[in-house]
């Protein structure tokens, strides 16, 4: 018989144990395309306005994955050969070499490889267009049809990359074989791991690196998080592999020290059964922890991120629409827009900016924008700023100041900077000052915000101190909330094109534009995320099925004795679970653990300064993110059954 022949004979016959792993490539082919046709998408080209580096988003990301495409598919191929050992064994009795074997394994995978990929590129093709219009509508892009097509430059990409990838996974079977004995496969279900008690010292310091990580994840100075960030990911995913290694087996090393708690029928078997695959297990596990702590991280992020757009958009912009003009019938056409689009207006405010040019004493290491040059603050009296903050739709708060004090408000993505006792200074006047980091300062225009009491305010201005800036180019300010601010496309456009061609108007915002923009960045990170935990996810318990299942084949002659000797089915069940269930759950735990900790770090450089400014930022983040961790966590549960299914029938022999 050719091995051709025999290739395509064992696979019919093995076509239940190729389920999964058929699933899992057809999945991997179907994103890779899906990603590669994305970027090289004309139409997705024209309809993404502001995020013109989507291309590069796709393309990093599709890398990535692909890495972890690769380590997942090499990884199950050899759990799949060692789930066959005894077909294998059988081959080698009649004497077929480890060459021939290793050949006729390599024509499985391809020919598997092959029909997966005509599927995933099948698949992908068929829902190219809805997964177009799913990102246009995320990134709420204006189109009204999508057309149909085939991106052939895709499947190119696609199909060079897979076929890299199954050669390397054929090669990799093929190494396998050569490396077994025909003694080896015999016994391959009577041979268990040498016991052991595991490591103190590796327990400890995967704590003492965990813990280490978390704690500089979670400091406040978010220039201190990212300077520290790749040394945190390196200490976590190092703490996490030798807590697998080393750290769990000595914890099932105790549990056994424990008679009352391991001295129980189901317990003792579950327990010990674990304990005798825990070096088998172990770096699978702490694969498994770091896959789900970066996919569920990446989906809780982007969906956090995608859930605030409208928190930033009202961040930047605190007001639907604000310019500077000196321009007086402007602002009549602006309200003769609202109206023909029965936007209502809800609140206005119109104010002249004014400039002030102090100088500041006592400070220590001053930031940038106070080191260089004349210092140039937008300068407000209380009841002024106040009457801003209330119109606003930021999340800042009044001030309230008193006589001889003076007020600072800079940006929150300027660094704080020490000081003490520090002073402002216009000539012969001095203040006393005090600094307040905002995420919106109303600088409009100047380097920060310095706001007084109402008479101290009269006398710097009457005293020439406060202006209009150098030959009057402050224009005045108008800011104007409306009804459903975010729902017209046509109002923003036509309100676009009035103030860009309008004379005498400087700056100008428009909420819709800002958020617009959001939504696009957004909706691209929580799209990647999504499909980067689709992906993950199914590496994760794909790996767990295939190295249980294999596994089990090992342990069959094992739940043999056990009937023997009087355990029912009932208390197998039991057995079977506890068996699954740590291999399963105890990745899961850590994996979320360290994905908490990650949302705190992504809270402290991006949430807190950028989008959500008000109460407990982080339990806000935890908030919109536990939706995703739910959603994960079920995901994960379903494919825990199926496992538990199918290792359960192969340790019955049915």
């Amino acid at each position: 018989m050719r091995l051709t022949t025999l290739a395509f004979s064992n696979i019919r016959h093995n076509i239940k144990n190729y389920t999964m792993y058929f699933f899992a490539m057809c999945f991997c082919v179907f994103t890779a395309y899906s990603f590669a046709n994305l970027a090289l998408s004309e139409t997705v080209y024209n309809h993404i306005i502001y995020s013109q580096n989507y291309r590069n988003m796709f393309v990093g990301f599709g890398i990535v994955i692909m890495i972890f495409v690769l380590f997942f598919l090499i990884t199950s191929n050899n759990s799949f050969i060692r789930y066959r050992k005894k077909e294998i064994s059988t081959y080698a009795l009649f004497g077929m070499s480890n060459a021939k074997i290793g050949r006729l394994l390599f024509f499985e995978t391809m020919i598997i490889g092959i029909t997966a990929f005509i599927l995933g590129i099948a698949l992908g093709v068929l829902f190219s267009k809805l997964i177009v219009m799913i990102l246009f509508k995320m990134v709420l892009a204006e189109y009204s049809y999508v057309k149909f097509s085939i991106g052939v430059e895709a499947i190119i990409i696609t199909a060079a990359a897979y076929c890299i990838i199954f050669c390397l996974m054929g090669l990799s079977g093929y190494r396998t074989i050569n490396k077994f004995q025909l003694i080896d496969l015999f016994k391959g279900d009577r041979v268990s791991e040498k016991r052991t008690r595991g490591s103190y010292i590796m327990l400890i310091i995967s704590i003492l690196l965990i813990v280490a990580g978390y704690y500089m994840a979670i400091n406040e100075n978010p220039f201190k998080v990212i300077a520290v960030m790749l040394l945190v990911i390196g200490m976590v995913i190092l703490g996490s592999y030798l807590f697998f290694t080393g750290g769990l087996q000595k914890l099932l090393y105790l549990f056994k020290k424990d008679k009352s708690f391991f001295y129980k029928k189901s317990r003792l078997i579950s327990i010990s059964l674990l304990s005798h695959k825990a070096k088998t297990l172990a770096m699978t596990m702490g694969t498994i922890a770091v896959l789900i702590a970066t996919s569920v991280t990446a989906m809780a992020f982007g969906y956090t991120l995608y859930k605030s757009a409208e928190n930033n958009a009202n961040e930047i912009n605190s007001f639907d629409i604000w310019y500077y003009a000196d321009n007086e019938g402007l602002e009549g056409k602006i309200y003769d827009l609202l109206e023909e689009y029965n936007s209502e207006p809800i609140d206005s405010i119109k104010f002249q900016r004014y400039i002030s040019y102090p100088e500041l004493d006592n400070l220590i290491n001053p930031p940038v924008w106070l080191q260089f040059g004349e210092i140039n603050l937008m300068t407000y009296r209380q009841s002024e700023f106040n009457g801003i903050v209330n119109s606003s739709k930021d999340s800042n708060e009044i001030v309230e100041t008193k006589k001889g004090t003076a007020f600072i408000i800079y940006p929150d993505n300027y660094t704080s900077f020490e000081y003490e006792d520090p002073k402002l200074i216009y000539g012969d006047i001095v203040f006393d000052l005090e600094f307040i980091q905002r995420s919106n300062p109303y600088t409009f225009g100047g380097a920060a915000t310095v706001v007084f009491e109402e008479e101290d305010y009269k006398t710097l201005y009457d005293k020439g101190y406060i202006s209009k800036g150098i030959n009057n180019d402050l224009w005045p300010f108008v800011g104007i909330n409306y009804k459903n601010a975010l729902s017209s496309r046509a109002l923003a456009r036509e309100l676009t094109e009035l103030l860009s061609d309008s004379d005498n108007v400087g700056s100008y915002r428009i909420l819709y534009n800002t958020y617009i923009e959001s939504m696009e960045l957004f909706g691209l990170v929580c799209f990647i995320g999504y499909f980067i935990c689709a992906v993950f996810i199914l590496m994760s318990v794909s790996l767990l099925y295939f190295k249980q299942v294999a596994i089990g084949t090992e342990e069959v002659s094992q739940y043999e004795k056990l009937r023997k000797i009087g355990l029912d089915k009932q208390q197998e069940q039991k057995v079977i679970r506890n068996r699954i269930a740590p291999v399963f759950f105890i990745p899961l735990f850590m994996g979320l653990l360290h994905s908490l900790f990650a949302m705190k770090g992504a809270d402290t450089i991006i949430f807190s300064s950028m989008l959500i400014s008000q109460g407990n930022t982080y339990l806000q983040v935890l908030k919109m993110s536990s939706v995703m961790y739910a959603v994960y966590a079920i995901i994960y549960f379903g494919f825990y059954l199926i496992t538990k299914y199918k290792y359960t029938t192969v340790v019955s022999g049915k």
